[in-house]
């Protein structure tokens, strides 16, 4: 059976993955979020992810293009 792989539980991987089609956060299952927490646990994966999207979503606002 094929395995996906390893998803780092960091900002940095997370981020360079999030907005990838084939695995980022709009992906079909299992997404970015679901191989975070199938691989690491919703306790270690929750922060980064939050510090991602969020970091993501500053980055993409009318605030930082103006």
């Amino acid at each position: 059976m094929t395995h996906l792989p390893l998803v780092p539980a960091d900002q940095d991987s997370i981020l360079a993955r999030l907005n990838d089609p084939v695995e980022g956060d709009k992906a079909p299952f299992p997404d970015l979020w679901d191989q975070l927490c199938a691989q690491h646990g919703y306790d270690v994966a929750v922060k980064p992810w939050n510090n991602a999207t969020t970091y993501s979503d500053y980055l993409n606002s009318e605030e930082v293009d103006a």
